[in-house]
């Protein structure tokens, strides 16, 4: 419930935003504009994915004018946050802007002459005191409200009436401190057509000060942030979290007063940005928040990481031809592609996507480097319904820095003409509607390294990459290909039918491709992360439908779907495999985050249940998963998240535990997240969809409650 301060980023009219759950406060010199919109859309495209695209939505905006007021009125914010947002919006680096700071109260001094106005919030209600100084004139302040269909006062009360939300202002409440107390001073409103005063029936002291406090009352407000969705996740040395998702945002300013219809296809208002937020090490404290994206179109982001620096490295996708880049970098030119849209979260690439790579200094206050890269098909995402799953399987991807914090990273393109560099294992495009595709950049972003295509004649896509201590590049993901590049001598040389999951190990050195292997069975197999232990043994983990084989002497849940296993560095041959769940022999859950720490124990974070259902897997529940005794959660509704602890190579369950409210189906929109090697598992959350506030929290935690119109951007960390 802030006042954010305008550096340059929104219309120079406003001097404080307060983004409301539909819509926008916007603090003026003259005075304050409502621009309200329909927000029950924004909850359908998040909810019903059979909610067909408008050409338009129905807002309306109202403006309280201040008449008469003094021009020179300065509008002063009080309690500063610790905390600051940045915007990196659009190509024009002269709109980026760091370090914006909030504030829960905003003072307009001398308003009028020896009147002053404060406002702020209290109890969830937007309140707003005129402070008249003595001998100060209240008969002075006139506030004329434009665009609204109705106003009329009811019950003592104003009554401002128009096609979105309706709203009052409460019956003001005026006092002056008398011989140190709080003295009522009786106060009405009176309103002539359009214009607003306030009348003192019984008068008052006018030798000493007079307080009259007015309260917003909305009939659905809460003063919140806008709607967010939660992506993915990771940390730092210091263990502080880093989480990222989608943002809708709202600043908009209205062109009329009155009711009034924004564009979705020429007004940012419809699309989406990246969100990025710091949090310290117990969550207690927000260090920054920073918007990323066009003004053109939709960005969402896939995978962070943080250097030995503290610089965060974001990868993901953009529909913008305006993405925010920087001097210098290796591609400043949106390729985009075909239409990509709706991919089941209100992500909407109407042009076409490309994959960017941002990074952003340790304050969050400033770009490194930034950069698009693709070709002129779609790029970064995995749209092939045959071979997408779950849902939020169309944004995975994943990005890594090596030893020297140069960025590695897997995604999926449909181009043709992805930039690929000479001599490396396959520069050609494999066919089908898509392949996977591997590449290393520089610390700036300024030029490729190393970049190759995956794939064959059908549709490929990459999920996980990992190095090991060689320095060889393991990647991993699914396939529809007959037709991979395989070594005689791996462990599965051949296509197994349906879906396969695959590894391959590239040296990027000698570009060379050492060694690969299919993964799978006869039914659907898709194979997500991918991990090495100090022995530089691989492990991955995925889905699988066929039966996957279980070897002796590990922890089983037969009939289960989510399997993993353990491969020789080579790829050549198998330690073993096992399956975890429910035993029902459907899909329970997705992977969001996978490790094998120092120890060999085996980590596994995931959810499932009704928002997964969107896409294939039509029975997922995390109903019935394993826990233990000391589980954080040994209950469910079927829609939480679940972690997994298995002892090393896979021979005990250690533990295992749900997470998540009773109300809302807890899920993750796309996107990885992280376990650092201690254990500690860094998770993005889209929670409390509905509005709701029942993602369990901690005490003292930055927000304990879900601020927006619907779903919030939730943030877990669990050791």
């Amino acid at each position: 419930m802030v006042f954010i301060e305008n550096k340059g980023q929104w219309d120079s009219r406003i001097e404080f935003n307060q983004i409301l759950t539909s819509g926008n406060l916007f603090l003026e010199k003259d005075g304050f504009t409502y621009s309200l919109y329909d927000k029950s859309y924004i909850h359908d495209l998040h909810h019903d994915k059979t909610t067909a695209t408008p050409d338009s939505i129905k807002s309306h905006a109202i403006k309280t004018k201040f008449l008469n007021y003094n021009a020179n009125v300065k509008l002063v914010p009080g309690d500063v946050s610790s905390f600051y947002y940045n915007y990196y919006l659009g190509s024009d680096e002269s709109k980026w802007k760091s370090q914006v700071r909030s504030t829960s109260i905003v003072k307009y001094e001398e308003l009028y002459s020896d009147i002053d106005l404060v406002i702020y919030q209290e109890n969830h209600s937007t309140k707003y005191d005129f402070i008249i100084a003595p001998f100060g004139k209240p008969n002075d302040i006139q506030i004329e409200y434009l665009g609204a269909d109705s106003l009329y006062l009811a019950e003592s009360k104003l009554v401002v009436k128009n096609t979105i939300n309706d709203f009052e202002e409460a019956e003001p409440f005026a006092y002056q401190i008398i011989n140190g107390k709080k003295t009522e001073v009786d106060c009405e409103y009176i309103l002539s057509g359009t214009i607003l005063t306030f009348n003192f029936p019984n008068g008052y002291d006018k030798s000493l000060e007079l307080i009259i406090d007015p309260v917003v009352v909305f009939s659905s407000y809460t003063g919140s942030t806008a709607d967010n969705f939660g992506f993915t996740a990771s940390y730092d040395n210091n263990e502080n979290t880093y989480v990222g998702g989608i943002v809708f945002g709202t600043g908009v300013y209205p062109t009329t007063t009155g009711a009034y219809q924004t564009s979705f296809n020429s007004s940012p208002w419809y699309y989406v940005d990246i969100a990025i937020s710091k949090f310290n090490i117990n969550g207690s404290t927000l260090q920054y928040s920073t918007y990323l994206g066009g003004n053109l179109g939709s960005e969402a982001p896939h995978s962070l990481v943080v250097n030995e620096n503290d610089e965060l490295f974001v990868m993901g996708t953009t529909g913008s031809p305006d993405y925010p880049t920087t001097s210098g970098c290796f591609d400043s030119v949106f390729s985009g592609g075909t239409n990509a849209g709706p991919l089941y979260t209100g992500v909407y690439y109407f042009f076409g996507c490309d994959i960017i790579v941002t990074k952003l200094n340790a304050a969050g206050t400033n770009l490194l480097g930034s950069t698009y890269i693709g070709g002129d098909g779609n790029d970064g995402v995995n749209n092939d319904t045959s071979l997408a799953y779950n849902y939020g399987d169309p944004f995975r991807g994943e990005i890594i820095v090596d030893t020297s914090g140069k960025p590695i990273i897997i995604s999926t393109t449909g181009s043709v003409n992805f930039p690929v560099t000479i001599g490396v294992p396959q520069d050609t495009f494999g066919g089908g509607t898509s392949d996977a595709c591997i590449f290393k950049l520089t610390n700036n972003l300024s030029s490729v390294l190393w970049s190759s295509y995956y794939g064959g004649s059908g549709a490929d896509a990459g999920y996980g990459v990992q190095i090991d201590s060689r320095g060889n590049v393991f990647t991993t993901g699914g396939t529809l290909s007959n037709n991979l590049l395989m070594d005689s001598n791996s462990y599965d040389s051949s296509y197994n039918g349906l879906e396969d999951g695959y590894i391959a190990k590239f040296d990027f050195t000698t570009n060379s491709l050492l060694a690969s292997t299919y993964i799978g069975t006869s039914g659907y197999d898709q194979s997500y992360f991918v991990q090495l232990d100090i022995n530089d043994d691989v492990y991955i983990t995925g889905q699988s439908l066929g039966g996957y084989p279980v070897s002796s002497n590990v922890y089983s849940d037969s009939g289960s779907t989510q399997f993993f296993h353990k491969l020789t560095n080579g790829l050549d041959s198998s330690y073993w495999s096992t399956v975890v769940g429910s035993g029902r022999n459907s899909v329970d859950f997705t992977p969001s985050a996978f490790l094998v720490n120092d120890c060999g124990f085996i980590y596994l974070s995931g959810w499932g249940g009704i928002v997964n259902r969107y896409y294939r897997a039509s029975q997922s529940s995390i109903t019935g998963l394993p826990t233990t005794f000391d589980a954080f959660q040994s209950t469910t509704d079927g829609s939480d998240f679940y972690l997994m602890v298995l002892t090393n190579d896979a021979a005990a369950l250690k533990y295992g535990t749900f997470y998540g409210g009773s109300v809302s189906y807890e899920h993750v929109d796309g996107g990885t997240s992280r376990f650092d090697k201690k254990g500690n598992v860094y998770q993005a959350v889209c929670a409390g969809c509905g509005g709701n506030s029942d993602l369990p929290t901690t005490t003292g935690s930055w927000s304990r409650t879900n601020n927006s119109p619907n779903c919030n951007l939730g943030v877990i960390k669990l050791n």
